[in-house]
């Protein structure tokens, strides 16, 4: 998997839990962590999608973290905000 691929796999599943209000079962929990490898690997050996990798791994991190009862919300929603101006740059947008 490419790091586009797996940017917006683990977007998918960022914006799911934030769709279910942080509330999802173990197996999704488990699903979203196996994500984390991929995007790592992206980090190190994507340029072009690495800031995007990073941003969204940290997003995905503090949503589990969420899940899990720590309060990180404002964190979540901050990275979420970074994530969304990294891509918005990539496609030529910025702000």
């Amino acid at each position: 998997m490419n790091g586009k691929q797996i940017v917006a796999k683990a977007g998918g599943a960022v914006n799911y839990i934030d769709k279910h209000n942080f509330k999802v079962d173990v197996d999704y929990i488990r699903y979203a962590n196996d994500i984390k490898t991929g995007l790592l690997q992206a980090v190190v050996t994507d340029a072009q999608w690495s800031l995007a990798a990073g941003k969204i791994l940290e997003a995905l991190t503090l949503a589990i973290k969420q899940v899990e009862g720590q309060d990180v919300l404002d964190d979540f929603k901050r990275v979420c905000k970074e994530f969304d101006y990294v891509i918005s740059g990539m496609n030529g947008g910025g702000s």
